[in-house]
């Protein structure tokens, strides 16, 4: 157990981060700073969300290895719904279990719009490129009246943020922008979408929204998700511009193999 002392110097450094209209749109989207042990991040929602939101992100790999989740556990003794979204999206995603070499798994919780939201994703990354492969989400929008439609803005709303994640990119050449429709703007496609579960907590409490909190927690969590895979931090988006190579496939002599 980690003493009161610790607890709160790990609460002083787990720096919390006003973010200026982090815009998960066609602009494509800023990107949180994951140093060390930050990673407690707020967020705004720019131009697509209609207010400030306040989100908790909280990664999996730093430098706490796993244990990190127990902390999360003691961090939110006082914040039962939060706990109990953590509990459950870590309990659902089999968090802690152990992966292949090359695959990561991160974790995100965050509250927007009157509901929380907790998500853990699953990555492979191979040769320089990243695969998500598996999203479970748990959303606690204090009762889901339309628990199917529930599941639907969820996965709809992790699609829109990972497509903002991995693709998401305006370019400006000669005044104009550069892109003209999904043939040079990409977007998650059907045979690249990973698998989603999404579980429902209804906790009595008063209703929030189901259409936009599936969004923000995506970026924060695929990027846990590639660190624990590969050791190295994304620090800006799209995710396909990022050099993932391990030491030895950026080798010259792997370079000049696959020449």
């Amino acid at each position: 157990m980690h003493s009161q002392g610790e607890l709160e110097e790990l609460e002083h450094s787990f720096v919390i981060l006003q973010l200026r209209s982090l815009q998960l749109n066609l602009r494509g989207c800023g990107l949180l700073d994951f140093d060390g042990a930050r990673f407690l991040s707020a967020i705004t929602g720019g131009s697509v969300f209609s207010s400030d939101v306040t989100a908790l992100y909280l990664g999996n790999n730093m430098g706490l290895g796993h244990e990190s989740s127990r902390i999360m556990a003691e961090m939110l003794k006082d914040k039962p719904r939060l706990l109990a979204v953590v509990n459950r999206v870590a309990k659902e995603a089999g968090w802690g279990r152990p992966m292949e070499e090359g695959r990561g798994r991160g974790i995100s919780l965050q509250e927007s719009f009157g509901s929380i939201v907790g998500q853990v994703v699953e990555v492979t990354v191979s040769g320089g490129k990243t695969w998500v492969d598996r999203v479970v989400a748990v959303i606690d929008a204090g009762y889901a009246v339309s628990p199917d439609g529930t599941k639907a803005q969820i996965e709809s709303g992790i699609i829109y943020g990972l497509s903002a994640a991995m693709y998401g990119e305006i370019t400006i050449e000669e005044g104009a922008v550069a892109q003209s429709s999904f043939a040079d703007y990409d977007a998650i496609r059907m045979h690249d979408s990973p698998v989603i579960e999404t579980h429902i907590i209804n906790s009595g409490a008063e209703m929030g929204g189901a259409g936009e909190p599936g969004t923000p927690g995506v970026a924060p969590a695929l990027a846990n998700a590639i660190f624990d895979a590969t050791g190295k931090r994304v620090r800006t988006l799209p995710v396909i511009k990022a050099d993932l190579r391990s030491d030895a496939e950026a080798s010259p002599a792997v370079a000049a193999l696959g020449a």
